[in-house]
């Protein structure tokens, strides 16, 4: 008897997507976090683990994440345990029983069986790897496409039957010409395989504060920029959605690198209201940036600007007025 090699679509029991964090991190699916060095994105994972491990009441406001109180398992290949994620993982409020690591001697990897073992044993909902590349196996390559297709393909496998979420944390290639989408360590392949890829980012290179920007996403519309800020006296601090429109516009359209940050930097003088032009332009000379590059900056935002008592105001707005 002949084994029937096709299926009718017609056959398929259709159901929806699940979501860990709307609409960001799906349930069975593959996530990439990246970012530069020191900006964040391990910051971000720990966060997201700690929030997922308390009960609803204990939380920060974070739309869109699952209101039900998760297992979490987060490898670190870089950190210390005892030393370094457990403290940090303390110093954000996370309920560490409900937060576990893979407790074995062999080297871990993508294909690795203990990975499935562990999600069905504390019936994980996420899955974080820190950083992607330590996890590939023996003799695998970053940029060898068939390598990483085919531990890719395992875990994502292993994503789909567990129905548990898999965040890998990625960090970024120094080619600052190319799309942030583009600059991930490795083949092109990781950006093909991940269903959503988020970047962690400095706001500008003197602030305090992060912006996440979710640069793909094959299974919703792409989620709104969001924020937080680390400094050393407070320490995390979640701020939420920031204005995306501006936002995605600067990074996902504006290439140049002084540019975005000029941008970046405007937006956030700009963003707890009007402010005189003069003062604009001392802050920014202040920082090393030309009255030039300010003026070429606001053409990428919605500023208006207006007299008042003669003096020139910018404020963020719908439209742009010149002066």
């Amino acid at each position: 008897m002949t084994t029937k090699l096709t299926e009718a679509y017609s056959n398929v029991v259709e159901k929806e997507i699940e979501w860990l964090w709307y609409p960001y991190i799906a349930r069975g699916k593959l996530t990439i976090i990246q970012g530069d060095p020191g900006d964040g994105k391990t910051t971000l994972a720990l966060f997201l683990a700690s929030e997922l491990s308390k009960e609803i009441s204990q939380r920060e406001n974070i739309i869109g994440l699952s209101d039900k109180v998760s297992q979490t398992i987060y490898q670190s290949a870089e950190d210390g345990i005892e030393d370094t994620v457990k403290p940090r993982l303390n110093v954000l409020g996370a309920n560490c029983n409900n937060i576990h690591f893979i407790n074995i001697k062999n080297v871990l990897s993508f294909n690795s069986l203990e990975i499935e073992k562990s999600i069905i044993e504390v019936k994980a909902d996420l899955l974080i790897l820190d950083p992607l590349q330590s996890f590939l196996g023996k003799d695998k390559s970053m940029n060898n496409i068939s390598d990483l297709r085919e531990v890719l393909n395992g875990l994502i496998k292993v994503a789909a039957r567990t129905n548990c979420s898999v965040v890998l944390i990625g960090h970024m290639n120094k080619a600052s010409n190319m799309k942030d989408l583009y600059r991930g360590l490795g083949s092109i392949d990781i950006v093909a395989v991940a269903r959503s890829i988020m970047l962690v980012k400095r706001l500008n290179e003197d602030s305090d504060k992060r912006v996440i920007l979710n640069l793909k996403n094959n299974l919703a519309k792409q989620g709104k920029p969001m924020s937080f800020e680390l400094t050393e006296k407070e320490g995390f601090k979640w701020l939420g959605h920031i204005d995306g429109d501006r936002t995605s516009e600067i990074f996902l359209k504006t290439e140049n690198k002084k540019m975005k940050s000029t941008c970046m930097l405007l937006l956030e003088v700009l963003s707890k209201g009007q402010v005189k032009a003069t003062e604009i332009f001392q802050f920014m000379r202040e920082k090393g940036i030309s009255v030039r590059t300010v003026k070429e900056a606001k053409k990428h935002l919605n500023i208006e600007t207006f007299k008042e008592q003669n003096i020139w105001i910018w404020r963020l707005a719908d439209s742009n007025n010149n002066e």
